[in-house]
């Protein structure tokens, strides 16, 4: 108890002194809030304000990643209500996200509308996942399947890559910290006539904090070009790469014993090509192909605790077409859209396991499934905007498993008096059988059928004095059906089997507070009561939230020069997990919270090649707590990376 209250009395004063730095004059850069004015596309495929949307959404600005100094995008997720994220221990090790109860195969990922997760998981990795070059990240916190598909039950996570605009510009840092690590980044943006673009380079390096094969290399570089052919058609070419390896010391944690030589190599990319025209003001569309690779690369030799050897390569690829118009009718009162997909999943998996023992084991499978869908959503708007209605359907015909329909509907109203808009959705979704749970040997069900969901939800947006500050709410209800799960065979084998069904229950509440100009403060709270099997309880407390203090500061000792600092405080609850070093069983993974510290400071330097100069630090896990995100896996302990970097 003495040891909680250190960590809140601290955290505390580092909010108090960030406070009182940002007080002592009007900031002449605050630090991005989420407004109700605030444009999103993820609800509807269209840009509108969020003040006219039903759906419960969060933005995470370019901005805030920028403050927040988060190495990877899973950080900047944590503060998101409805979100539970899972870092099995070290650095480039599986990370998963869960949202509103959904298993992380039930989340859809989507970077500028390509689909990453996995073929063969289901799920995506945020573990090599930098921020660099990202323009925003919008999180749709419920069911998005009329629009997006499989996938989308618990909701969507979209990222948006960074638009160039004015002059050419860029800049370059380089930072280094505990556990021998450094990290260098190299961005670039910028526009001449009818092109504009931006670019990013980024590299990391940690040796860990284990004793042995706890280092990690991550190296990404993304892009984006968009060449304005005609005055209102634009063709866009967007991409991603990354490369990373890192020693898995925890591989042979059900065995308490560390693995010296267990190693796993990850390919990451994407490419995206489109084109968009708007043929007068009333109608716009967008015809795009898209292509996701992730290649995962798995190698152990024997060692001191296990006699076996294993080598593993699992390849997903996801090619898609896709076009959607949109017409804007009824002198504006009615905007509907309506598109069409057509995806090729394919997965390739070659796994050999060595073992003196049991002999030698060898598995393999290369496939591939089909989807075509169509989808169409109609908004209506009146009262000046003030009531909004939306409905819309989305049929799906897979190769596998036939048709799904995925209808939703959706009211959003704003009082203007009082500065409140109450919101209120409900929608069906349904998630496609990866292709391990169709075709893995041994497992594998190639007659299996869809998971489908409905699920409806219930909020609020209050503004309270003068709009400093923001209060939301909502409530969820969801179930889930056919959940697809291993069924013991009499062979002592497992077969995958729609055998499952779920039930969850929760309440999120957000509060952002601007204290004095330049200094926001809030408060993110989630409830989850999930009645479901064992494994769909495990990893999901009941009680989470955080609480964080940014600021942001324009000529505190000199003209120009920027200060901005960001205080957060996570706390998650106990939760159901699968203890390793116990056969497996379950028990309770205690709560745990954490703090973490980020501060810059910047200064122009006129008449000189780089334009301002940077010094910046940020300090994870402040107080060094001992805590494990997934039981079995200790999280790292204090880490902080401190860096300089200039402009140009």
């Amino acid at each position: 108890m003495q040891r909680r209250a250190r960590i809140g009395g601290a955290s505390f004063a580092a909010a108090l002194w960030v406070a009182a730095v940002a007080a002592q004059e009007p900031a002449q850069r605050p630090p991005a809030e989420m407004t109700m004015d605030t444009m999103v596309v993820s609800p509807t495929r269209s840009e509108q304000p969020i003040s006219v949307v039903p759906s419960a959404i969060t933005v995470i600005t370019g901005q805030d990643l920028e403050r927040k100094q988060v190495p990877s995008v899973a950080d900047a997720l944590r503060e998101v209500p409805g979100l539970e994220i899972h870092e099995s221990g070290s650095r480039g090790a599986n990370v998963s996200v869960l949202m509103r109860g959904a298993d992380a195969d039930q989340v859809l990922v989507l970077i500028d509308g390509v689909r990453v997760n996995s073929t063969t998981l289901g799920s995506f990795d945020f573990a090599g996942l930098t921020p660099e070059n990202i323009d925003r990240i919008e999180v749709l916190r419920g069911s998005g399947g009329t629009l997006y598909g499989s996938e989308a039950v618990g909701g969507v996570i979209q990222i948006f890559t960074r638009k160039g605009s004015g002059p050419p510009r860029g800049s370059i840092s380089v930072s280094g910290g505990n556990a021998a690590t450094d990290r260098e980044v190299a961005e670039v943006s910028g526009e001449s006539g009818i092109v504009s673009f931006s670019g990013s380079v980024s590299h990391i390096h940690t040796d860990g904090f284990k004793p042995q094969n706890d280092d990690y290399e991550n190296t990404v570089v993304s892009g984006r070009l968009d060449v304005r052919v005609v005055p209102d058609g634009t063709v866009r070419l967007i991409f991603r790469v990354g490369d990373s390896e890192f020693g898995n010391f925890f591989n042979n944690n059900f065995l308490a014993a560390p693995d010296p030589d267990a190693r796993q190599k990850d390919q990451v990319d994407f490419t995206r090509a489109e084109w968009g025209h708007a043929l007068g003001s009333a109608l716009r569309y967008r015809i795009g192909f898209s292509y996701a690779r992730a290649d995962q690369q798995f190698d152990d030799l024997p060692d001191a605790a296990e006699s076996s050897a294993l080598h593993s390569d699992f390849l997903s690829q996801t090619f898609t077409g896709d076009a959607n118009a949109i017409l804007v009718w009824w002198q504006k009162r009615v905007e509907s859209i309506a598109g069409f997909e057509y995806e090729v999943q394919a997965g390739d998996a070659d796994s050999l396991s060595l073992d003196p023992t049991f002999g030698d084991w060898r598995t393999t499978f290369d496939r591939d499934v089909r989807n075509l869908a169509g989808y169409t959503l109609h908004q209506l708007f009146l009262d000046e905007r003030r009531l909004v209605l939306n409905a819309g359907v989305r049929a799906d015909g897979n190769q596998r498993f036939g048709r799904a329909v995925s209808p939703s509907g959706g009211a959003s109203y704003a009082v203007a008096a009082t500065g409140t808009r109450l919101r209120a959705t409900y929608a069906e979704a349904f998630k496609a059988p990866t292709l391990n749970q169709l075709f893995f040997p041994g497992f594998g069900n190639p007659v299996l059928d869809a998971e489908h969901s409905w699920e409806v939800d219930a909020g609020f947006d209050q503004s309270l004095l003068g709009e400093r500050a923001l209060v939301s709410a909502n409530y969820f209800h969801r179930r889930v059906s056919d959940l697809i799960a291993g069924v013991p065979q009499d062979d002592g084998l497992f077969l995958a089997e729609n055998v499952g069904r779920s039930t969850v229950d929760g309440a999120e509440a957000a509060l952002d507070v601007e204290i004095v100009s330049g200094v926001r403060a809030g408060g993110e709270y989630t409830y989850l009561d999930v009645d479901a099997s064992l494994n769909g309880r495990v990893r999901r407390p009941k009680h989470a939230g955080s609480l964080h203090v940014a600021a942001e500061h324009a000529s505190l000792f000199r003209h120009g020069d920027r200060l901005s600092a960001d205080v957060s405080l996570l706390l998650v609850g106990d939760r159901l997990d699968f203890d390793p070093l116990a056969g497996f069983a379950a028990r309770r993974n205690r709560a745990y919270q954490r703090a973490d510290l980020a501060a810059a400071y910047s200064w122009p330097l006129p008449g000189a090649f780089v334009q301002r100069l940077k010094v910046f630090a940020r300090v994870e896990n402040l107080f060094d707590r001992h805590y494990q995100q997934v039981l079995g896996f200790g999280a790292r302990p204090l880490n902080f990376l401190a860096g300089v970097g200039g402009e140009f």
